[in-house]
């Protein structure tokens, strides 16, 4: 089975930035994308499906920010990882970067090894998530095909199991107490796994 390269979108408003960027790039076994503001970068990622997204967080129009926001926004694309670049270094606007769910931050002017070495790890780890999101389909679709798939409800305080041939009102009321006693311990979520 042949591997596809990693795909990579930068989204600059600077043509030097993005010639820069992908000239850095062009060493690595990657594919690059390229677009000039975010309405193009979110069309394209939309299109592409990277696995990455450099973006330039001060451009005319919608910010880099706002590209962030409408990314995760999209269920498809959320799990995308997100190096925010900019020129400004003061330390609210890093932490703003932080905050607002990018994965990493570079700061203009780049250093090409540093440039390299987070494309690197982030392409490892979004690599290894997808594997990992395969991994977890395979095995569900092998569960449900043994028929030993049961429905469980998880509280942090522990785990309670109920074999898929219960009625369906005994799991909601399972998950309805299980609620109950993860707000009366001061959890405010429950996750249902299926």
């Amino acid at each position: 089975m042949s591997e596809t390269k990693p795909k990579v979108l930068v989204i600059d408003d600077s043509r030097t930035t993005l010639n820069l960027v992908t000239g850095y790039l062009s060493q690595l076994d990657l594919e690059t994308i390229t677009a000039t503001n975010t309405k193009e970068g979110l069309a394209l990622a939309h299109t592409h499906e990277p696995d990455l997204v450099l973006c330039d967080i001060v451009m005319p129009g919608r910010d880099g920010y706002g590209f962030l926001a409408d990314l995760r926004a999209d269920p498809k694309l959320s799990p995308t990882p997100v190096v925010l670049m900019t020129g400004v270094v003061a330390m609210k606007d890093r932490m703003r970067a932080v905050d607002s769910g990018a994965d990493d931050l570079l700061t203009k002017p780049f250093d090409k090894a540093e440039l390299i070495a987070r494309v690197k790890a982030l392409l490892r780890l979004k690599a290894r998530q997808d594997e990992t999101r395969q991994t977890n389909i395979q095995l569900r679709e092998r569960l449900v095909q043994s028929g030993e798939l049961q429905v469980s409800v998880t509280i942090s305080l522990g785990v309670a199991s109920f074999p898929e041939h219960e009625d369906e009102w005994a799991l909601v009321e399972a998950a309805d107490e299980a609620l109950m006693k993860a707000k009366r311990y001061g959890k405010n979520r429950v996750a249902v796994a299926m």
